[in-house]
């Protein structure tokens, strides 16, 4: 196996472990890991609002999913689905206080299994990796938040 795939390779099972750890703890709030990223990204949204097509390219998620993850969210009453004003086409998502708390509430954990992946570097090799990662990101044309 060439070194290029397997350092992508490497990338993906790093990624898929820690979105298995993270969802198990997620669940004990009653959110997928999904839900959480929404969350998160409606959280630093200014207003906290954002369109539902632009959470989806955030999250590399189709408008299908997209719908269904919101309308759980909306049904656990963490988010509000709202039409824009001018374009009937157009849904925004608004996080509102329930959802806020709940990502408080997740915070000191998602912390610790953040840290658990990462607890080997020291901040100067972890900031080298986060620019690596941001460059290959960026090269793809995918949005680094």
């Amino acid at each position: 196996m060439e070194l290029d795939e397997r350092t992508m390779l490497g990338i993906v099972r790093i990624s898929e472990r820690f979105k298995k750890e993270c969802s198990a703890l997620f669940s004990a709030v009653g959110l997928t890991f999904s839900q959480y990223n929404v969350l998160r990204i409606l959280d630093v949204a200014p207003d906290g609002r954002m369109a539902i097509t632009d959470v989806g390219r955030r999250m590399l998620v189709s408008g299908a999913n997209m719908t269904g993850v919101a309308k759980r969210l909306e049904r656990n009453g963490l988010i509000t689905r709202q039409a824009s004003m001018t374009d009937e086409r157009v849904k925004y998502l608004r996080i509102n206080s329930a959802g806020r708390q709940v990502l408080k509430d997740v915070q000191v954990v998602q912390s610790a299994c953040c840290s658990s992946f990462l607890s080997a570097f020291s901040d100067e090799e972890k900031q080298s990796l986060f620019d690596t990662v941001v460059t290959i990101l960026k090269s793809r044309s995918i949005e680094p938040g």
